[in-house]
């Protein structure tokens, strides 16, 4: 059946413009909002306004309001016009970071910091079907790409600028990076307005048993059936263990393990950092010209052998290359899955089943971390760590070939 002409079904941005708005928003709400508080602990800590325990509690406070903001937008936010809901996560993002420019106890930074998290899990919800759904196929894997990318972006400024903002004192940090969060948000403000419908007007459930929806210009849109989905989510799930063990442990290793410093940790972080930045882009590129399905299997292979790479050496040259390889094929695999998610949902359910996939990828990295840190403190090393996260990228990579 035909969808109806809407604005959601016709773009009134280009797909790059478009694109933009997304990175923009997942810039500021997870490159700075969220991922912006952990170059903050330290010095957080040598101010004494927590101690180092108290900080990092408060960046699992961040992860559960993540999770809160995920559900509430694949259930209660799934069919409600975007534009709203977009504008008002990425002003309590930036709020939030206003707010923590005030010491004023544990309970304060508790609340902003996971309202901060919540605002961080509505704009990757809600942002990435509602910016692909807007653009057309053709596109939709580069786009998609310039959409995670700003994560990155916000990553690589967080760690680079936030120690030099330090230096003017803490509230004035968490002042300037208020203010870069709504200069933002101002800018992509009326930008919105192009998701003024929400998704269940464009185009109603298709009933029970129908596998394929026409789209005007001959395009498909499959109604994947239940299996697709299992699939599909176990195999965002082991992309999630998978990505922990760099994310969370490569600084340590390198710096402790390998007993490089941490100076060298940080530069390789860094470059895990430019991979995570780039790799969404390249991996769209991919999926635009050889599909979304062939070239998520690929990436998940790829970022295995990089995460398998210092299980064989550890000489500087197979350090650069891991960090790259497994921030940008990490990061790529995101934008993959998101893409793929797109393809197998009609409109009306594009938000809430990315809504359930963000939540299955959050839930497994929490459950990760607490796992291979667990194995770490028995075993004293990182090795058990990246043979089991590469093995399940492998597994990852096979589920997702068989979501189809």
């Amino acid at each position: 059946m035909p969808e109806p002409t809407s604005r959601l079904t016709a773009p009134i941005l280009s797909p790059w413009r478009t694109a933009m708005l997304g990175a923009v928003a997942l810039f500021v709400g997870l490159g700075i909002a969220r991922f912006g508080y952990s170059p903050l602990i330290p010095a957080l800590v040598h101010a004494r306004w927590f101690t180092p325990g108290v900080a990092d509690f408060l960046a699992s406070v961040n992860l559960v309001g993540y999770l809160i903001g995920a559900v509430i937008t694949g259930t209660w936010l799934a069919h409600r016009a975007p534009a709203p809901w977009l504008r008002a996560a990425m002003l309590v993002a930036s709020g939030s970071l206003a707010a923590c420019s005030l010491n004023w106890g544990f309970a304060w930074y508790a609340v902003w910091r996971l309202l901060a998290g919540v605002a961080a899990g509505v704009l990757m919800v809600l942002a990435v079907p509602s910016i692909l759904a807007l653009v057309p196929a053709r596109t939709r894997g580069v786009v998609g790409g310039l959409i995670f990318g700003g994560v990155g972006v916000g990553m690589i400024f967080s760690g680079e600028a936030i120690p030099a903002l330090v230096r003017l004192g803490l509230p004035a940090a968490w002042l300037l990076l208020a203010l870069l969060g709504f200069v933002l948000t101002a800018i992509v403000w009326s930008g919105w307005s192009v998701m003024a419908v929400a998704p269940a007007e464009v185009a109603p459930p298709p009933p029970l048993g129908a596998r394929r929806q026409s789209m005007p210009g001959g395009a498909r849109v499959r109604d994947a059936g239940a299996w697709a989905f299992v699939w599909l989510f176990a195999a965002y799930c082991c992309n999630a263990v998978g990505f922990a063990p760099h994310s969370l442990f490569w600084v340590d290793f390198i710096a402790r393990q390998l007993s490089r410093g941490l100076q060298a940790g940080g530069h390789d972080y860094l470059l895990f950092g430019i991979g995570v930045t780039f790799g969404p882009l390249a991996a769209g590129w991919l999926g635009d010209r050889f599909g979304v399905r062939r070239s998520l299997a690929a990436g998940m292979v790829i970022e295995a052998l990089g995460l398998a790479l210092p299980l064989w050496a550890t000489t500087t040259g197979p350090l650069v290359i891991s960090s790259l390889l497994v921030g940008a094929a990490g990061m790529g695999a995101t934008t993959l899955f998101a893409a793929r998610t797109v393809e197998l949902t009609p409109p009306a359910r594009r938000t809430r089943a990315w809504g359930v996939m963000t939540l299955a990828f959050s839930s497994a990295y929490a459950a990760a971390a607490m796992a291979f840190s667990g194995i770490y403190a028995h075993a004293s090393r990182y090795e058990p760590i990246f043979l089991i996260g590469a093995l399940a990228l492998v597994v990852g990579a096979l589920l997702a070939a068989l979501a189809r």
